[in-house]
């Protein structure tokens, strides 16, 4: 769960154009603490989903990731749509 809103947040920021974060920043906006920041941003890294710059001393998306992590939020977004108009109609029929 941490991890999804971990990439959520990524995904935000990269909207807002700004496209980096350090563990001090990422542990406020996640309401955690930084050693939770730190196990979640590594382990991101380790999924290719971030990357670390050692000359800024800060995370980044990866670009690549940051689109399969959009199409991922839209085909999970298209089948709530769907179930939930399923639930409707079945609604309605009762």
């Amino acid at each position: 769960m941490e991890q999804k809103k971990l990439s959520g947040e990524f995904l935000s920021l990269q909207e807002n154009g700004k496209t980096n974060l350090n563990i001090r920043d990422l542990a406020a906006r996640l309401l955690i603490n930084r050693k939770e920041a730190l196990l979640l941003l590594v382990t991101l890294e380790s999924q290719g989903i971030l990357i670390w710059d050692l000359g800024s001393k800060r995370y980044r998306a990866n670009p690549d990731s940051l689109r399969l992590l959009l199409q991922r939020e839209e085909r999970a977004n298209s089948k709530v749509a769907g179930i939930l108009q399923k639930e409707h109609i079945l609604a309605k029929a009762a």
